[in-house]
C-alpha cells in the first residue's frame, strides 16, 4: 500500500507530466483559453444556476414563460426537486458539454485524453477503497453537525414518500459528481498537464474549494486535500471515473448519514 500511495505523490525533481522545455513556455493560447473558459464557467454557473436569479424578473414582466417559470420552480409540488434539476442542468451545461464540444469540435482532440479513458489497474482500487474506508468515520462525526444536516440532502422527501423519491433524487444528483470531476479533474488537469505538469492538481484544486463557499466549514476546509487527492488520482491513472466513483459515494453516505441524524431511518 506503500508503494501505491508513493506512485501518487509528485517527483518535484522528474515531472513526467510537463513537456514544456525553453522553446515551450507554460502558457499557449490553448492553455489561457482554458483559463479563460474556467473563469467563465464559474461565474455562469453560480448565477445562472439558481433560479431565485430570474425570480425578480418574472415578477416584472408577466407572460406564459415568467408564468411557468414561477409555476416550476416555486409553486409546483416538487419546486424544490425542479430548482435542483435546473442546477445539475446549468452545471452539465456549462462543466461538461460546452468543454467537449469545444475539445471536439475546435481542438479535434479526442476525449480521451481529457480523462475519459478507461484502462485502470485493479491494484488500485486497495487505495480508492481505503480513501472511502477512511472517509466514513469524519463523514459520521461531521453529520452530527446541525449545518451539516442542514445542508444535506440537498433533496429531503417527506417521511411518508422517502423512497422512491430520494433514489430518484440520488440518480440525479449523480450526473453532478460527473460533471463536476470531468470539469475539475479532466478539462483542466488533463487539458494543462502538457504544459503545467504537475502542478495542474493545485490549480484546479483553488476553484474547487472555492465553489463549497457557503457549506459547512469543515467540508470547505476539506475540499483542499479532496481537490489535491482527486487530482492525483486522474493525473495518475488518466481517468475521472475513479473519482467519480470516491466522490459520489461519500456524497451519498453524506446524504444517508444525514437523513439517520434527523430520524428519517
Amino acid at each position: 500500500m506503500k508503494t501505491l500511495i508513493k506512485d501518487y505523490l509528485p517527483n518535484w525533481n522528474d515531472d513526467p507530466y510537463s513537456q514544456s522545455d525553453k522553446n515551450t513556455p507554460g502558457l499557449n493560447k490553448f492553455t489561457v483559453g482554458i483559463f479563460l473558459y474556467a473563469a467563465f464557467a464559474l461565474a455562469l454557473v453560480e448565477y445562472l444556476g439558481q433560479p431565485s436569479k430570474f425570480l425578480k424578473y418574472a415578477n416584472n414582466h408577466k407572460n406564459v414563460i415568467s408564468n411557468f417559470f414561477i409555476q416550476y420552480f416555486y409553486e409546483s409540488e416538487f419546486a424544490n426537486l425542479h430548482q435542483l434539476i435546473w442546477w445539475i442542468a446549468i452545471i452539465g451545461l456549462f462543466y461538461f458539454l460546452i468543454p467537449l464540444i469545444g475539445i471536439g469540435v475546435l481542438r479535434g482532440k479526442s476525449h480521451d485524453h481529457f480523462g475519459l479513458q478507461i484502462g485502470i489497474s485493479l491494484k488500485d482500487y486497495r487505495l480508492y477503497l481505503g480513501i472511502i474506508v477512511l472517509m466514513l468515520p469524519l463523514v459520521y462525526l461531521g453529520s452530527r453537525n446541525p449545518a451539516f444536516q442542514k445542508t444535506y440532502p440537498f433533496y429531503t422527501p417527506e417521511k411518508g414518500n422517502l423512497f422512491p423519491m430520494l433514489f430518484y433524487w440520488e440518480c440525479i444528483y449523480f450526473l453532478q459528481f460527473v460533471f463536476v470531476e470531468f470539469f475539475f479533474r479532466g478539462f483542466l488537469i488533463h487539458g494543462l498537464k502538457k504544459n503545467l505538469g504537475f502542478s495542474v492538481i493545485f490549480i484546479s484544486m483553488i476553484p474547487y474549494t472555492a465553489i463549497h463557499f457557503g457549506k459547512p466549514l469543515g467540508e470547505t476546509l476539506g475540499a483542499i486535500p479532496a481537490g489535491l487527492v482527486l487530482g492525483a488520482i486522474s493525473l495518475k491513472t488518466r481517468s475521472i471515473y475513479p473519482g467519480i466513483a470516491i466522490h459520489y459515494t461519500i456524497g451519498l453516505t453524506m446524504d444517508l448519514f444525514a437523513l439517520w441524524q434527523k430520524g428519517y431511518f
